[in-house]
């Protein structure tokens, strides 16, 4: 067959051209599949070193964390004075408001975390627990603060912190703990409005170096939360109990003068009033007996 048979066949290409493919061979199908299986390795660890937080593992974290959280409501409640140690009725009132809070705030946390797309759930939770234990315990005191002092003003005693009334009433222990959410939904609207500066981003890419999931989430949820738990529960387990009450001006001058007898003053100002008594008496006697009565008055 020559080129013009070749040609009026229809064919696309004649046998020179033919001869020019060349098939793929069996080492480059096995590079081929080497590659793709590699790619899908990388891709099934980067999966696996994302952390997650709400698989079973981290739910038994966080159930750690809510224990030694009341355990250290607990620690403070038993080391204060015996004198002045809250009833246990009133602890668990002011105790339960703060759980219930930091509960929600948790939550909170944990939902954003986890819809966070861009970097990491675990850094992204670190971060914001953080700044809710140290910015945001300055939103909470001045939300507290403001409420207390409204109470004050409109003579509400519901808004006392810690004073629940005689004999207890559950009415003011929800209004309480509703200002205290209160106060925690404005610190967290405060934190997430402050964390959204691009910086942070930064922060989360380099705040935690460690790519095995379990050890990420027992530092995010369980080493580092305890010892800012501490700090927080401690500090604003002092805003919501009840404040000591002032004594009068009178007492604490009287005190301040005569801190050691407090409780002859009574006795002495007797004394005082009955010598001068003795002393008119003998007066008015004198005019009458003479010189033997000022003598006596003298020794009186």
């Amino acid at each position: 067959m020559d080129n013009n048979d070749t040609a009026g066949s229809g064919l696309p290409f004649n046998q020179a051209s033919f001869s020019a493919v060349s098939l793929p061979t069996t080492s480059d199908t096995t590079s081929i599949l080497d590659m793709n299986s590699s790619n899908g390795t990388n891709h099934s660890s980067t999966v696996n070193d994302r952390c997650e937080l709400m698989t079973a593992y981290a739910v038994v974290v966080q159930l750690i964390l809510a224990a030694l959280a009341f355990s250290i409501l607990l620690l403070k409640w038993y080391r204060e004075p015996v004198q002045e140690r809250r009833s246990l009725l009133v602890w668990l009132a002011d105790t339960t408001k703060q759980l219930v809070g930091a509960g929600i705030v948790h939550m909170l946390n944990v939902l954003f975390s986890s819809l966070n797309s861009v970097h990491d759930a675990c850094t992204w939770y670190l971060i914001n627990f953080v700044l809710d234990c140290t910015v945001g315990l300055i939103v909470i005191y001045a939300v507290l603060a403001f409420a207390r002092l409204l109470g004050k003003l409109k003579g509400w005693s519901s808004l006392n912190s810690g004073e629940y009334g005689e004999p207890f009433r559950c009415s003011y222990w929800l209004i309480q703990c509703a200002v205290y959410v209160l106060a925690m939904l404005v610190e967290k609207a405060s934190v997430l409005g402050f964390v959204q500066a691009r910086f942070w981003g930064q922060v989360a890419d380099t705040i935690l170096p460690i790519h095995d999931q379990r050890i990420r989430i027992v530092i995010v949820m369980l080493v580092v939360p305890v010892f800012f738990n501490a700090l927080m529960f401690w500090v604003v387990d002092n805003i919501l109990k009840r404040r000591k009450k002032s004594k009068s001006t009178h007492t604490d001058l009287s005190e301040s003068l005569l801190p050691n007898t407090p409780t002859k003053i009574p006795s002495v100002a007797l004394r005082l009033t009955s010598q001068r008594y003795v002393k008119l008496t003998q007066d008015t006697a004198s005019d009458d007996s003479g010189g033997e009565s000022s003598v006596r008055e003298q020794v009186v």
